[in-house]
Protein backbone atom coordinates (compact mmCIF):
# COMPACT_ATOMS: atom_id res chain seq x y z
CA UNK A 1 0.00 0.00 0.00
CA UNK A 2 1.93 2.88 -1.33
CA UNK A 3 -0.79 5.42 -0.53
CA UNK A 4 -0.51 8.02 2.45
CA UNK A 5 -2.54 6.68 4.57
CA UNK A 6 -4.63 9.57 6.49
CA UNK A 7 -7.34 9.02 9.14
CA UNK A 8 -10.08 11.79 9.52
CA UNK A 9 -12.46 11.38 12.69
CA UNK A 10 -15.89 12.93 12.59
CA UNK A 11 -15.86 12.41 8.67
CA UNK A 12 -19.31 11.29 8.22
CA UNK A 13 -21.04 14.94 7.91
CA UNK A 14 -19.96 18.59 7.91
CA UNK A 15 -16.21 19.50 7.54
CA UNK A 16 -14.98 15.61 8.01
CA UNK A 17 -16.91 14.57 4.93
CA UNK A 18 -15.51 17.60 3.00
CA UNK A 19 -12.26 16.80 3.38
CA UNK A 20 -12.69 13.47 2.95
CA UNK A 21 -14.65 14.46 -0.77
CA UNK A 22 -11.49 17.10 -1.42
CA UNK A 23 -8.76 14.23 -0.99
CA UNK A 24 -11.25 12.37 -3.29
CA UNK A 25 -10.68 15.07 -5.74
CA UNK A 26 -7.16 15.53 -5.42
CA UNK A 27 -4.71 14.16 -8.50
CA UNK A 28 -3.23 11.75 -5.53
CA UNK A 29 -4.18 8.98 -4.85
CA UNK A 30 -4.68 8.24 -0.70
CA UNK A 31 -6.05 5.91 1.39
CA UNK A 32 -8.52 7.22 3.81
CA UNK A 33 -10.01 6.05 7.07
CA UNK A 34 -13.09 7.85 7.68
CA UNK A 35 -13.79 7.79 11.24
CA UNK A 36 -17.13 7.82 12.83
CA UNK A 37 -18.72 6.92 16.19
CA UNK A 38 -21.21 5.20 14.53
CA UNK A 39 -19.82 2.15 12.65
CA UNK A 40 -22.78 2.10 10.44
CA UNK A 41 -22.84 5.26 9.12
CA UNK A 42 -19.40 5.31 8.15
CA UNK A 43 -20.24 2.25 6.24
CA UNK A 44 -22.66 3.82 4.70
CA UNK A 45 -20.62 6.99 3.72
CA UNK A 46 -17.81 5.00 2.80
CA UNK A 47 -20.75 3.34 -0.03
CA UNK A 48 -21.74 7.20 -0.96
CA UNK A 49 -18.03 7.75 -1.57
CA UNK A 50 -17.00 5.03 -3.94
CA UNK A 51 -20.64 5.61 -5.90
CA UNK A 52 -20.14 9.09 -6.12
CA UNK A 53 -16.24 9.57 -7.18
CA UNK A 54 -15.96 6.24 -9.21
CA UNK A 55 -13.23 6.75 -11.10
CA UNK A 56 -10.68 7.70 -8.67
CA UNK A 57 -7.84 6.24 -7.06
CA UNK A 58 -8.31 6.83 -3.65
CA UNK A 59 -9.47 3.85 -1.36
CA UNK A 60 -11.84 4.74 1.80
CA UNK A 61 -12.54 2.71 4.83
CA UNK A 62 -14.67 2.72 7.48
CA UNK A 63 -13.17 2.93 11.60
CA UNK A 64 -15.46 3.08 14.38
CA UNK A 65 -14.01 5.25 16.51
CA UNK A 66 -15.43 7.95 19.14
CA UNK A 67 -12.91 10.16 20.40
CA UNK A 68 -14.34 10.76 23.77
CA UNK A 69 -14.44 6.99 24.45
CA UNK A 70 -10.74 5.16 25.31
CA UNK A 71 -11.71 1.90 24.63
CA UNK A 72 -13.39 2.96 21.48
CA UNK A 73 -9.59 4.86 20.39
CA UNK A 74 -7.80 1.69 21.35
CA UNK A 75 -10.25 -0.75 19.73
CA UNK A 76 -9.27 1.64 16.47
CA UNK A 77 -5.75 1.45 16.95
CA UNK A 78 -5.77 -1.59 17.17
CA UNK A 79 -8.11 -2.37 14.00
CA UNK A 80 -6.02 0.10 12.15
CA UNK A 81 -2.12 -0.85 13.23
CA UNK A 82 -3.87 -4.36 12.28
CA UNK A 83 -5.42 -3.66 8.90
CA UNK A 84 -3.04 -0.63 7.84
CA UNK A 85 -0.02 -0.86 9.82
CA UNK A 86 0.47 3.07 10.23
CA UNK A 87 -1.04 6.44 9.80
CA UNK A 88 0.64 8.78 7.75
CA UNK A 89 -1.78 11.89 9.13
CA UNK A 90 -4.10 12.12 11.09
CA UNK A 91 -7.26 14.83 11.23
CA UNK A 92 -9.03 14.97 14.53
CA UNK A 93 -12.41 16.71 13.94
CA UNK A 94 -15.22 16.34 16.75
CA UNK A 95 -17.47 19.02 17.74
CA UNK A 96 -19.30 20.05 21.00
CA UNK A 97 -20.92 22.80 22.55
CA UNK A 98 -19.36 26.33 21.37
CA UNK A 99 -18.19 27.39 24.99
CA UNK A 100 -15.92 23.42 25.29
CA UNK A 101 -15.56 24.14 20.92
CA UNK A 102 -13.23 27.61 21.78
CA UNK A 103 -11.69 26.51 24.80
CA UNK A 104 -10.85 23.29 23.01
CA UNK A 105 -9.09 25.27 20.14
CA UNK A 106 -6.98 27.17 22.56
CA UNK A 107 -6.20 23.79 24.05
CA UNK A 108 -5.07 22.76 20.97
CA UNK A 109 -3.18 25.61 19.63
CA UNK A 110 -0.90 25.01 22.71
CA UNK A 111 -1.11 21.41 22.39
CA UNK A 112 0.28 22.06 18.82
CA UNK A 113 3.55 24.40 20.06
CA UNK A 114 4.33 21.83 22.34
CA UNK A 115 4.59 18.93 19.75
CA UNK A 116 5.78 21.04 17.44
CA UNK A 117 8.78 21.41 19.49
CA UNK A 118 8.85 17.43 20.89
CA UNK A 119 8.34 15.51 17.09
CA UNK A 120 10.10 18.17 14.68
CA UNK A 121 13.39 16.47 15.19
CA UNK A 122 11.37 13.37 14.20
CA UNK A 123 10.15 14.67 10.66
CA UNK A 124 6.89 15.41 12.41
CA UNK A 125 5.09 18.34 10.55
CA UNK A 126 2.44 20.15 13.18
CA UNK A 127 -0.06 22.37 12.03
CA UNK A 128 -3.32 24.47 13.73
CA UNK A 129 -6.17 24.34 10.46
CA UNK A 130 -8.43 27.52 11.05
CA UNK A 131 -10.51 26.52 7.60
CA UNK A 132 -12.80 29.11 8.49
CA UNK A 133 -16.35 29.84 9.99
CA UNK A 134 -17.78 27.27 7.97
CA UNK A 135 -21.85 26.54 7.38
CA UNK A 136 -21.76 22.83 9.60
CA UNK A 137 -23.66 21.62 12.28
CA UNK A 138 -21.46 23.60 14.71
CA UNK A 139 -23.86 25.74 16.79
CA UNK A 140 -26.80 24.34 15.33
CA UNK A 141 -28.33 25.66 12.18
CA UNK A 142 -26.83 25.66 9.46
CA UNK A 143 -28.60 28.06 7.14
CA UNK A 144 -28.35 30.51 10.10
CA UNK A 145 -24.53 30.09 9.82
CA UNK A 146 -24.82 31.04 6.01
CA UNK A 147 -27.43 34.14 7.03
CA UNK A 148 -24.11 35.23 9.33
CA UNK A 149 -21.87 34.68 6.68
CA UNK A 150 -20.57 31.19 7.30
CA UNK A 151 -19.03 29.45 3.87
CA UNK A 152 -19.58 26.08 2.31
CA UNK A 153 -17.62 23.15 4.36
CA UNK A 154 -16.08 22.57 0.69
CA UNK A 155 -13.78 25.20 0.94
CA UNK A 156 -12.23 24.37 3.83
CA UNK A 157 -12.01 21.24 3.08
CA UNK A 158 -10.08 22.10 0.01
CA UNK A 159 -8.14 24.52 1.98
CA UNK A 160 -7.41 21.34 4.43
CA UNK A 161 -6.67 18.86 1.15
CA UNK A 162 -3.78 21.77 0.02
CA UNK A 163 -2.61 21.49 3.77
CA UNK A 164 -2.19 18.40 3.88
CA UNK A 165 -0.36 17.95 0.36
CA UNK A 166 2.42 20.27 1.70
CA UNK A 167 1.65 23.66 -0.10
CA UNK A 168 1.70 25.49 3.79
CA UNK A 169 4.89 23.26 4.72
CA UNK A 170 6.71 27.03 5.21
CA UNK A 171 3.78 27.09 7.98
CA UNK A 172 4.63 24.38 10.08
CA UNK A 173 4.19 25.06 13.86
CA UNK A 174 1.43 27.79 12.74
CA UNK A 175 -2.23 28.22 13.07
CA UNK A 176 -2.73 28.45 9.45
CA UNK A 177 -5.78 30.15 7.83
CA UNK A 178 -6.64 30.43 3.79
CA UNK A 179 -5.50 34.02 3.94
CA UNK A 180 -2.12 33.63 5.84
CA UNK A 181 -1.12 33.27 9.48
CA UNK A 182 -3.51 33.56 12.70
CA UNK A 183 -1.95 36.19 14.77
CA UNK A 184 -0.63 35.17 18.87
Amino acid sequence: MDNSIILVTGSNTGLGLEIVRALFRSLKAYTVLLGSRSEANAKSVVHQLQAEFPNSETIVSSVQVDLEDDESIQKAFNYVSRRFGRVDQGWPKATGSITAYRASKTGMNMMMRGWTRILKHDGVKTFCVSPGFLATGLGGNQERNREMGAIDPAIGAEFIREVVEGFRDKDEGMVVRRDGIQPW
